[in-house]
């Protein structure tokens, strides 16, 4: 029998086909059927694979949906490093015929039907318009290789990202910015999760100029010492991978080292019968406490669960009262399923809460913000009942089914810069023993009749009692900290004494913030500790200590000067930006 005609292409790769023709192709994506071409191009040569290798490119296409996207330029032979990377260690080396450039897919918010490159490159008031509403990029590996490549694109509005970085990008010599938390997609051959994660953090600490620029080869080869990342990697893999790349991680494991909660002496929690509810709650408190200075010091960080990595980029307090940090949903880079993915916490972290966060084919404007928008209040038995409508084909699903496809959170690394040393543990509970010698003394009575806001009064001496207070900590660049000084609303007085301090290139900071009981979203910053982060954790070194009027300098020689200082209250210094031009802050939310 005659073959059928080939009429639908089954790979893109080589040079005679459509992948490398002409230079760029424009789709106007404000017609539905535009985001279904686009989508169904790089759909080619994805069958017959063990993963789904659609969803990482399904939830990209599905943030820049919600994020109003209304044109994608396609630029074709791209060169990109990682991607070459990748080429050169192994598919420059095998049989199959894989195309040796990418395409990188411009995207924006403003419409350009018909678009012209010699006039966009030419007419200044195009560049401004590209400029001002560019949301980034998605790099796409040729087929039959998994689609994702290198990508940056703005996080989707309403979700809380906390360490975002910024990349200026060449757009046929426009001057582009991309903001978001850098994501790829694993090409389970030359590396899996845990090379993806850590490629994340290092690429972003390069953008934030603590490491030099290591393409995914790189972390591939640095981790194991050969070029064949498909056994993974294990913890220590991962620690001396970014050891080398010139960080310090730091690593806590659930069961051994993850240390305990915090708490305030000023507000002791109260006593609880041990049950295994209370043991998930005491994880999820202890891991938040742990976790969440790193990402409010603009850092990602790697977590190992179930035989899967990922990182962490943000997370949303789901109550007001900041004392209960273990009540919060992540945001999650996960190489399998796509970016900023939620995940309501580490002890409820089931596979298909994150598969339902994928569009349908389809592709329309709802299922983009459906998908962005999962219901994670969810209990176990609405759990029961989505893992049989994924799963039809299982009769019976019971606990032990359920509990196969939950991912239990085993190890975070937080992958700090070099130079510091002081674990945020420490850094808080050197801040909170200084915290409570003068909590509800003298020197806070002195506070009463406080505006904290226009209109909003307060007696700080009488609110003490009712668990207002709480501390949130970040890593800052001294220089970042001294310049947000006076924008932050901290008085003229103090300011130039900070100002005047010695500081380490780093600093720990440690903030104690008040909101008043019955007033939500307002929170004001009421005093600090500034610690050097390259002090240790048995003896961490105070450069500054204020609490309302009272602050207390130390100088290099150890000496300490101290006085009463005129008090207003400030904003919070969090995000703590560790670099001004690297690290992004526009997408980070409180």
């Amino acid at each position: 029998m005659p073959f059928d005609a080939a009429d639908k292409p089954f790979y893109h790769i080589k040079a005679q086909t459509d992948w490398e023709d002409d230079l760029v192709e424009c789709y106007d994506l404000t017609e539905h059927d535009e985001w279904t071409r686009l989508q169904d191009y790089y759909l080619v040569g994805t069958h017959g694979t063990s993963m789904d290798r659609q969803l990482p490119w399904r939830r990209c296409l599905a943030v820049l949906r919600v994020n109003d996207a209304k044109t994608a330029i396609v630029e074709k032979r791209y060169v990109d490093r990682d991607f070459r990377s990748e080429y050169s260690a192994l598919y420059s080396q095998i049989l199959a015929p894989v195309a040796d450039t990418t395409h990188r897919i411009h995207f924006f918010r403003s419409a350009h039907k018909g678009f012209d490159l010699q006039a966009a490159i030419l007419e200044r008031s195009v560049h401004e318009q590209l400029s001002d509403n560019y949301l980034g990029y998605i790099i796409c590996r040729p087929s039959p290789l998994e689609i994702v490549g290198r990508t940056l694109i703005l996080p989707p509005p309403r979700l809380s990202v906390r360490t975002p970085v910024r990349e200026e990008v060449n757009f046929f010599g426009i001057s582009l910015v991309a903001e978001g938390v850098p994501f790829m997609q694993q090409d389970s051959r030359l590396g899996v999760c845990a090379h993806v994660a850590a490629w994340i953090l290092l690429y972003s600490a390069y953008r934030c100029g603590d490491t030099g620029k290591l393409t995914i080869a790189d972390v591939v080869r640095m981790s194991t010492g050969v070029l064949d990342g498909r056994l993974g990697l294990q913890d220590d893999d991962v620690i001396r991978t970014l050891q080398t790349a010139g960080l310090r991680p730091q690593m806590y494991q659930r069961e051994d080292d993850l240390p305990q909660q915090r708490g305030y002496p000023w507000s002791p929690p109260p006593s609880v019968e041990a049950s295994q509810e209370r043991i998930n709650a005491d994880f999820k408190k202890r891991f938040a406490e742990n976790i969440i200075p790193c990402l409010n010091s603009g850092i990602p960080a790697y977590v190992a669960a179930a035989y899967h990595a990922f990182v962490v980029c943000g997370y949303t307090a789901r109550s007001h009262d900041h004392s209960l940090v273990g009540n919060v949903v992540y945001t999650v880079h996960d190489d399998q399923v796509g970016p900023y993915i939620q995940v309501k916490s580490p002890v409820e972290d089931y596979r298909f809460d994150r598969l339902a966060q994928i569009p349908a084919l389809s592709l329309t404007k709802q299922d983009c913000v459906d998908a962005l928008s999962p219901d994670l209040s969810a209990e176990v038995d609405r759990k029961t009942r989505r893992y049989a409508e994924r799963y039809p084909e299982v009769e019976d699903v019971d606990d032990t089914r359920l509990k196969s496809d939950l991912r239990d959170w085993e190890t975070v690394i937080l992958p700090l810069p070099k130079n510091v040393h002081l674990s945020f543990d420490a850094a808080e509970r050197y801040a909170l023993a200084r915290f409570d010698e003068f909590v509800g003394k003298l020197e806070l009575a002195k506070l009463a009749d406080l505006e904290i806001a226009p209109g909003v009064m307060i007696n700080l001496s009488l609110e003490l009692g009712k668990e207002t207070l709480s501390v949130r900590t970040y890593v800052a660049d001294s220089k970042w900290y001294k310049q947000s000084l006076s924008i932050r609303g901290i008085h003229a007085a103090v300011a130039v004494e900070y100002r005047r301090a010695r500081l380490a290139a780093n600093v720990h900071v440690v903030e104690l913030l008040y909101r008043p009981s019955g007033i939500a979203q307002t929170s004001v910053v009421i005093g600090e500790v500034v610690l050097d982060s390259t002090s240790g954790d048995k003896h961490p070194w105070e450069h500054c200590f204020r609490l309302g009027h009272r602050l207390a300098v130390t100088n290099s020689n150890g000496t300490r000067r101290t006085g009463s200082f005129p008090f207003s209250p400030a904003v919070s210094g969090f995000p703590g930006s560790r670099h001004m031009t690297g690290r992004s802050t526009s997408g980070q939310s409180r």
